[in-house]
């Protein structure tokens, strides 16, 4: 009944063909059967008193027309029908999903060893560069330590030759007392005796010379041991001021040191965090270019899927026509 009234539809009309008296879905429209009036032209009533013929009229062989038209459409329909294309089933994502794999396991190995030999190359210079800091440090620190042990020596020494130069002071002096001493009492044994001869012990003249015979001896002997003195006392004075010099010496030393260690940890800082930064951009152009060549390859496996589909269809029994529609729409 469905395919009777689509072809009602297919003339402008909705049709029940096969079954009689069904209202207006009847093929009276064109003089066939049920209740509806004739197609025929109507006659003119007979005027009354007039005999009527009753032989029939001629009927219209229009339904035989109608019929023979319509087998003919449907006849083309089902020929049409018949040739229609067919499209094959082909599970796109399916291949698409595999065409990805297939791509991933040929590409990552690739990229994941470009990858790996990077950060190994990275780890080598990460080691390298950490001993170089660490031999600068130790060299820091062992100029540091002969800077040291070079003042402690100077001090020492300094120390010693202090001592040494002092105690040659005092036995320059202490012989110099002695001597003084010894010259002094011949000097003055020989003035008394030079006085004794002359009469004049007790006299003025007498006293005063030997007066300023001692005043003489005290006055050299005292300038002389003063002399001294002030020798120890510059030596004294010598010896303090190598001791702070050296001191600050040490001091300087440290800070110095102190500084070249901070410059090389500072130095190993940024290059550490230039090999990060280094890092990261390798990362993104490797990961990059990989995803470049998993959808190339993808696109390549892809095809060769498809193509591999296609190419089976006339061996799996498809209609030339099915098997063109099959290339418009997947090739």
């Amino acid at each position: 009944m469905a395919f009777w009234n689509s072809i009602g539809g297919a003339i402008g009309k909705s049709y029940d063909y096969l079954t009689p008296g069904k209202g207006s879905s009847r093929l009276t429209d064109w003089g066939g059967w049920g209740d509806s009036k004739s197609s025929a032209p109507a006659t003119a009533p007979k005027p009354a008193g007039v005999p009527v013929n009753l032989t029939p009229a001629p009927v219209a062989n229009t339904n035989n027309d109608f019929m023979k038209s319509l087998n003919a459409q449907i006849a083309a329909l089902q020929q049409q029908l018949a040739y229609q294309p067919k499209l094959p089933s082909f599970d796109i994502m399916s291949n698409y999903n595999r065409a990805r794999s297939q791509a991933e396991a040929a590409v990552n190995p690739l990229y994941d060893k470009y990858l790996n030999d990077f950060l190994a190359g990275q780890q080598v210079s990460k080691a390298n560069k950490q001993q170089e800091t660490g031999l600068a440090k130790e060299g820091i620190s062992q100029e540091l330590q002969r800077t040291l042990e070079g003042n402690t020596v100077n001090r020492t020494r300094t120390a010693e030759d202090t001592a040494n130069a002092i105690g040659t002071l005092n036995t320059q002096e202490g012989n110099f007392q002695r001597d003084t001493g010894t010259q002094n009492d011949i000097d003055r044994r020989a003035l008394a005796e030079g006085v004794a001869a002359s009469g004049l012990t007790t006299s003025g003249i007498g006293q005063g010379q030997i007066y300023d015979q001692n005043n003489k001896r005290n006055l050299d002997e005292g300038q002389q041991v003063q002399e001294y003195a002030n020798q120890r006392q510059a030596k004294k004075l010598f010896e303090t001021r190598t001791f702070e010099d050296l001191a600050r010496g040490d001091k300087e030393a440290d800070q110095i040191a102190t500084q070249k260690n901070k410059s090389a940890d500072f130095d190993l800082e940024q290059y550490l965090d230039e090999l990060a930064t280094n890092e990261t951009q390798f990362r993104n152009e490797n990961e990059y270019k990989r995803l470049g060549d998993i959808a190339e390859q993808t696109g390549t496996y892809e095809s060769a899927g498809t193509q591999s589909f296609l190419s089976s269809l006339a061996g799996a029994g498809w209609r030339p026509q099915d098997i063109q529609l099959a290339y418009q729409i997947y090739g």
